[in-house]
């Protein structure tokens, strides 16, 4: 059995965080799929979430969006939560709102 560099193994856990299969992740580096596991466990033991952060990291990249904007909205589920609000309760009041195109901001602008 030959060692596998530990930069080949940091390539292949970086490729399966940012939402890559095993498949894919052994296809391009070589890495088996059972050594992935032992490698993510291994990790997982130091960061239970990693799982977690997985998930929002493929959310993140998908959906092109910038950390501002991803702290922006974690601030606003915060506010919400607060003031006793549901989120899809709140969705569906901004997909209301977006109706008005460009006079939505004057809406806005007028409750403050």
């Amino acid at each position: 059995m030959h060692r596998i560099p530990l930069s080949v193994r940091k390539k292949a856990f970086s490729m399966w965080f940012d939402g890559g299969s095993y498949e894919e992740v052994r296809d391009e580096t070589g890495v088996s799929m059972g050594k992935q596991s032992q490698d993510i466990e291994l990790i997982k033991s130091v960061v239970p979430v990693l799982k977690e952060l997985r998930e929002v990291n493929k959310f993140i990249r998908e959906n092109g969006l910038k950390m501002t904007q991803v702290m922006a909205g974690a601030k606003l589920i915060v506010e919400l939560e607060k003031a006793q609000i549901e989120s899809e309760k709140a969705a569906e009041a901004v997909k209301q709102l977006a109706q008005y195109d460009s006079e939505a901001p004057m809406i806005l602008s007028d409750m403050s």
